[in-house]
């Protein structure tokens, strides 16, 4: 009787390519493969600063830091053109009641 690759159990062969004693032993596999392929240093997407990239999830982290995420998202939100057609829109109607009511700041 084979062995599991993963954590050695002996299981009954029912395919010439079986390799694991269970679907959780396979996924846990290549889980593993997945990660190892996917972590390493890479360039901050919005810095270019090198980083060392880990697996969140099943996502992979593509900024160096939270800040740097935030600031492209905020970048990002910004060049939306329904983001820009409604700060023309407010400025319009602020302008044309002649800056009366209340007064909101506009960061960008």
């Amino acid at each position: 009787m084979p062995a599991c690759e993963r954590c050695g159990a002996p299981f009954k062969v029912t395919h010439p390519l079986k390799r694991f004693c269970s679907e959780a032993c396979q996924r846990a596999v290549e889980k593993g493969r997945y990660r190892a392929r996917h972590t390493g240093e890479v360039a901050c997407k919005h810095c270019g600063a090198a980083f060392q990239r880990v697996m969140v999830g099943k996502r992979k982290k593509v900024y160096c830091s939270l800040e740097c995420q935030y600031e492209a998202k905020s970048i990002a939100y910004q060049a939306r053109a329904d983001v820009k057609a409604n700060l023309r829109r407010a400025r319009r109607v602020r302008a044309r009641k002649g800056g009366q009511g209340r007064s909101v700041a506009i960061l960008w």
